[in-house]
This record gives C-alpha cells, structure tokens and sequence, in this order.
C-alpha cells in the first residue's frame, strides 16, 4: 500500500485482521484436524534409579475453525531411567499415559 508516497507492508494501519471463518463443515469421522505429534522430551536426569516422565504434544489446527478436536493434546510416557538413554525410549518397558 502507498501512502503519501511511502510504501507500507505489512498489516495496514486501521485494518484489523481478520478472524478465522467458522464452520459446520468437519472433517470426515468429526475428530478436527490435529498436527503431527511433536518429539518425545528428553528424559529429565534423576537419583537412586527413579522414574522419568517424557511428554510430547500436538495441536488442534481445526479448533480456531470452529471444528474443535477429540482425543488428548498431549501425552506422557513414564519410564524406569535405568532402562532408558537420554535420546531413547524403550517404548516395551514404558506405560503410556493419555491426559
């Protein structure tokens, strides 16, 4: 946009930016339009051989949309720290938790 013979990018002053549209329209099964899982965290160091807790999340891209998600935004594995490496999960010897 030129204005007084400045170029001006960017959002323009006085227009806000739009929302995102609502709709009815879901995709099909009704369960939103999640991301892809993020990486596992890397297990926090800890004494005595406790457990650790690793978590990873994804987003709902549909819920701004009106289409809201179903199932958890994240999740937790808790594992023995003896049987796991900072940069592995031994997902045989780890109970898998939904929140």
């Amino acid at each position: 946009m030129v204005v007084k013979g400045d170029v001006i990018c960017g959002p323009q002053p006085g227009y806000p930016e739009p929302a995102p549209a609502k709709t009815t329209c879901c995709p099909p099964g009704g369960k939103g339009l999640w991301s892809n899982w993020r990486d596992w965290s890397f297990c926090a160091s800890t004494t005595c051989g406790g457990c650790q807790i690793r978590t990873r999340k994804r987003i709902c891209s549909s819920a701004a949309f009106g289409c809201p998600c179903v199932g958890p935004i994240s999740e937790k594995v808790i594992v023995a720290s003896n049987l796991v490496t900072r940069t592995s999960l031994a997902a045989h010897h780890s109970a898998k938790l939904s929140i």
